[in-house]
């Protein structure tokens, strides 16, 4: 695969676009004569020369999920931690229609915070996930929550921030949006991370912050510093929503497939 990737990354047409998509200039670009896997092929050869944020908007789920299929295996990335993708899905919140569907708010939440970095990204979506409202940047960063090791901190602090942002009390955390306590440990499932956090205090202090499995209970990985992020996407109906486009860089590159269709659902 990286040897074909190579391959379209020496093209002349997908030089070209490159240079276009770095300009200066606000530059329309009609792509004809892609089908089939040449489509994420060429874009992420396209994109390989760029340290933009480029969204990309299928038609609809469906082709948008087979779209992220082939990039991810394009660029090899299927065991990829999700901090460490370049390319990411960003689906429509089912919670927003009364179902349960914690993988798709967790996703979403986790694409958000990707996009708020403003590094080279691939953001693969479709119509109904772009015209679900998101929350402001400056609101995001006010709800979350940073914890570091070795800071002075108490856990009935932590525990009124969880209460006041609906995490949900569990005697084991095994979804988004829970949390347990057990002496000095503070375990919670943060709607941005794939695993739980362990938070462990030695009277005052963090003493230790990890991610764990949810199934085994054994710990992932070690960390300095951990962000926890309540569910954005319901937390209040009052909060002021933005259009996704709203909250992209001015350098973020858009590509549709079938441009006039998307942009009647879009308005629609």
């Amino acid at each position: 695969m990286e040897d074909v990737l190579n391959l379209y990354k020496r093209l002349s047409k997908t030089q070209e676009c490159a240079n276009y998509l770095v300009s200066d200039e606000i530059t329309r670009i009609k792509m004809s004569g892609l089908s089939g896997s040449s489509r994420p092929l060429f874009a992420a050869a396209c994109t390989s020369f760029t340290e933009q944020l480029h969204i990309f908007v299928l038609p609809d789920k469906e082709s948008a999920a087979f779209f992220y299929g082939d990039l991810e295996q394009i660029l090899q990335e299927e065991d990829t931690d999700f901090s460490q993708k370049q390319a990411v899905f960003f689906p429509e919140s089912s919670l927003e229609k009364e179902k349960t569907n914690h993988f798709d708010t967790l996703l979403r939440t986790k694409t958000l915070q990707r996009i708020k970095e403003h590094e080279r990204l691939l953001v693969v979506t479709y119509p109904e996930a772009v015209m679900q409202k998101v929350i402001m940047q400056s609101t995001i960063e006010k709800q979350t929550f940073t914890i570091h090791r070795g800071e002075k901190l108490s856990t009935d602090f932590i525990l009124e921030f969880l209460s006041d942002n609906n995490f949900e009390y569990s005697d084991f955390v095994f979804q988004p949006g829970q949390f347990s306590i057990r002496g000095g440990i503070v375990d919670v499932f943060s709607f941005a991370n794939e695993h739980p956090y362990r938070i462990e205090f030695y009277e005052d202090t963090v003493s230790s912050l990890r991610t764990f499995e949810v199934d085994t209970q054994l710990s992932k990985s070690i960390l300095d510093k951990i962000i926890i992020t309540p569910d954005v996407q319901s937390h209040d109906n009052n909060t002021s929503k933005v259009n996704l486009f709203d909250i992209l860089p001015a350098d973020a590159v858009l590509w549709f497939e079938d441009l006039a269709s998307n942009i009647d659902r879009l308005n629609g």
